[in-house]
């Protein structure tokens, strides 16, 4: 009962007294066991409110970090990937450059520079579709990091209005009771 001596002190209801006296004070002061309980239960309400949706906007916020950190992942990822594509493209041509030298084609000539050129454009467009699907995949992963900050925000303020809510029902509930006792004192 010590746990509702306050919220009755609160209420002018049971004097300074804590435990077994603020409660027989209240029952004596109008209020009902019953209504007591009511008050406890619409506390309750309102605390529980409050802890699952910190709790809920806690995991959000870790969501919302494993996200961002994916994000960056996800473009590191890609600027290797993409280094490596280009290194794989480099070797490629020194291979043709030595076909076509080894097949007597002058590699300084029109033919020869061509073909080189034409495997270094295919090379490059290659790692440049790498590392802007790479930044894609990561401006998604930012995305939803946002996102899942916004949805941490919404959890508490709805949390809040959720325990105001509470709070207000049972007011609601008791008060009445409270004030029909009173009017007779």
């Amino acid at each position: 009962m010590c746990f509702f001596a306050p919220l009755l002190g609160a209420l002018g209801i049971g004097g300074a007294g804590a435990g077994a006296a603020g409660a027989a004070g209240a029952v004596s002061g109008g209020l009902s066991i019953g209504s007591i309980f009511k008050i406890g239960a619409g506390i309750f309400s309102a605390v529980s409110k409050i802890s699952q949706a910190h709790a809920a906007a806690k995991a959000a916020e870790e969501t919302a970090r494993q996200q961002d950190q994916a994000a960056l992942d996800a473009i590191e990822q890609g600027k290797d990937e993409s280094d490596r594509r280009r290194r794989a493209g480099a070797i490629e041509a020194s291979r043709q450059q030595a076909g076509l030298a080894a097949n007597g084609i002058d590699v300084s000539g029109p033919l020869g520079l061509d073909l080189l050129n034409e495997s270094f454009e295919v090379t490059g467009s290659d790692a440049f579709a790498i590392r802007e699907n790479a930044v894609r995949r990561g401006r998604q992963f930012a995305q939803q990091a946002a996102n899942s900050r916004t949805e941490a925000r919404s959890i508490r303020s709805q949390a809040l209005f959720g325990a105001v809510g509470s709070l207000l029902t049972t007011a609601s509930k008791v008060g009445p009771k409270f004030t029909s006792t009173q009017a007779f004192k």
